[in-house]
C-alpha cells in the first residue's frame, strides 16, 4: 500500500496523490468483488494488537484525511473485524530508530515486524477465513511467505496492476528525512 506523507509524518509531497489514487483502485476493486467483507478480518499495519476495544477506537480516531483509514474504517462499516496486527514495543523502537536516523536498525526492526505480522495472522485466521492484509511498501513479507503456514497469499490484479504502472514512480520513503522532533 502507498501512505500518504501526513501518514509518515513528512510534509504534503507528490506521492500524496499516488496514495489517493492507490487507495481509489483498492477501494473500487473491493467494492465490486465479492468477497465475504462482512466476515472477513483486517490486519492493518502499524496497528498494535491490544485489546479489541482500544483498536476499535484508535480505527474509528485515526486521521480523518488518511486515505488508508478511511479505506480501513469503510471495511468496518461492511462488517469486516479490524484485528491488532502489530507488537507495540516494536513500533516504538522502529520509530525511535527513525526519528534518531538510525536507518539501518530501522529497516532491522521492519524486518523483525514483518516476522511478528506473519505470526499474529498465522495465529490469528482460522481455516476458511479472508484475510486483508494492508502493509506499507517497506515491508517485504512477500519474502517471508514460508511464515504463513498453510495461508495463501494473494495481491488483487488492479493493486498489482497499479504498482507495475508506477514502479518507477517515487513511492518509497527515505528514511533519511525523518529527524528527531
Amino acid at each position: 500500500m502507498v501512505h500518504t506523507n501526513a501518514e509518515v509524518l513528512l510534509p504534503p509531497g507528490p506521492v500524496d496523490a499516488i496514495a489517493h489514487e492507490f487507495w481509489r483502485v483498492t477501494e473500487h476493486y473491493f467494492q465490486i468483488s465479492d468477497l465475504p467483507l462482512n466476515s472477513a478480518k483486517v490486519y492493518q499495519d502499524n496497528l498494535p494488537d491490544l485489546d479489541d476495544d482500544l483498536v476499535q477506537r484508535t480505527v474509528d480516531n485515526a486521521l480523518p484525511t488518511s486515505p488508508n483509514m478511511n479505506f480501513v474504517r469503510w471495511l468496518k462499516s461492511q462488517g469486516a473485524k479490524i484485528m491488532g496486527t502489530e507488537n507495540y514495543e516494536l513500533l516504538v523502537r522502529q520509530r525511535d530508530a527513525m526519528l534518531a536516523g538510525n536507518a539501518r536498525e530501522a529497516y532491522r526492526i521492519a524486518a523483525e515486524r514483518d516476522v511478528q505480522i506473519a505470526g499474529r495472522i498465522s495465529s490469528s485466521l482460522e481455516e476458511g477465513e479472508l484475510g486483508i492484509l494492508l502493509l506499507g511498501m517497506g515491508h517485504k513479507i512477500e519474502d517471508k511467505t514460508h511464515l504463513f503456514d498453510g495461508i495463501d497469499l494473494e495481491v488483487p490484479a488492479p493493486i498489482r496492476e497499479f504498482y507495475e504502472l508506477n514502479r518507477d514512480r517515487e513511492i518509497g520513503y527515505d528514511l533519511s528525512r525523518y529527524r528527531r522532533l
